[in-house]
């Protein structure tokens, strides 16, 4: 894996600072913070805070550090240790580098995605414990809206992608492998006393009915947008352990134990994809049978980026909605 820190260093890079990251000056001291860490700069901190102000991913760094009045190089190594953390990213990065690198960089900017989605203040609510009845069961129904669409747009992405049967194959073979998994998530929740006629009556919030609209639009598209949203949706790992997974459901069910049934249901689908070996993506394949040309890289960087943005609406919907008090559950359909 390329280090980031790396891809940043030369003024055409594009910096781009994390979505969950702020900065503040105190003093003569620049501080960025993220949900998780604390970054101090005691170095040139109020050009670096007018820098860091204006990295949307779209400025060059050499034209930004021009209009702070800092010198590119030494811009460069200021942003070195955000890089390092992830705070920082260059944006254009997967476009500009060699076929060699494309896939690594292409992939570390999907896993900075999904951790931009674990700091989501709905994880920090579950987590705490602290989560209603209603919040905990209506992000099982949602998710389990979002599996069930598998079933919408996958069989669309095998339709339309036309570059060859071996691709065809890599995407068929998948959608094989998920095409029941929304039933575990069903049944799950109709062990924990939820009826199963309302849950199937019951409408996807809007979020979630556009995050699964996104991802048709993406598979009439075509192979790199449908595959790029894999990339994000699971991403390019290490196998977790199975033991961190049991771990894992297992505290959740001793915070929330009324959903217990719930949460095995998660559990058993997350050792069934360890199982699968969908830790290895399938944008990985289509990057392998040559389905990703270099005029692509753009598309699947747009396809990546819209649908971590998707998940973010997808789980502010939930806690919006869900979290609030006397929030209805199952949701009624409409009767016109």
């Amino acid at each position: 894996m390329p280090d980031m820190t790396t891809l940043i260093l030369d003024g055409a890079a594009t910096p781009l600072l994390h979505r969950d990251a702020a900065t503040r000056l105190a003093g003569d001291r620049l501080i960025v913070e993220t949900p998780f860490w604390e970054i101090t700069v005691d170095d040139h901190a109020q050009p670096l805070s007018a820098l860091l102000d204006r990295a949307d991913g779209t400025i060059k760094l050499d034209a930004l550090a021009e209009a702070v009045g800092l010198a590119p190089d030494l811009a460069a190594r200021l942003l070195e240790p955000l890089a390092e953390e992830g705070a920082v990213i260059d944006a254009s990065a997967p476009i500009r580098v060699g076929d060699a690198a494309f896939l690594d960089v292409f992939q570390q900017e999907c896993r900075l995605m999904m951790r931009a989605l674990a700091e989501q203040p709905f994880w920090r609510r579950i987590l705490s414990g602290q989560a209603s009845p209603t919040l905990v069961f209506g992000w099982g129904l949602e998710f389990a809206h979002f599996v069930d669409s598998a079933n919408e747009y996958m069989p669309i992405g095998i339709a339309h992608a036309r570059e060859s049967a071996e691709i065809r194959e890599i995407f068929a073979r998948h959608y094989v492998e998920e095409a029941n998994h929304a039933a575990i998530f069903f049944d799950g929740l109709a062990r924990c006393g939820l009826d199963r006629a309302r849950m199937a009556a019951a409408p996807p919030l809007a979020t979630t009915r556009a995050l699964i609209n996104l991802l048709v639009e993406h598979a009439l598209e075509g192979s790199v947008a449908y595959a790029a949203g894999f990339a994000v949706m699971q991403p390019e790992t290490e196998p977790t352990e199975r033991g961190n997974v049991v771990s894992f459901y297992a505290d959740l069910s001793a915070l929330y134990p009324f959903a217990a049934p719930m949460f095995r249901a998660f559990e058993r689908h997350a050792c069934l994809d360890l199982d699968l070996g969908h830790h290895e993506t399938v944008f990985k394949s289509l990057w392998n049978a040559g389905g990703v040309p270099l005029s692509a890289r753009p598309q699947a960087l747009r396809a990546a980026r819209s649908v971590a943005e998707a998940f973010t609406l997808f789980f502010e919907g939930i806690l919006g909605v869900y979290g609030t008090a006397g929030a209805e559950f199952p949701r009624r359909p409409a009767r016109m």
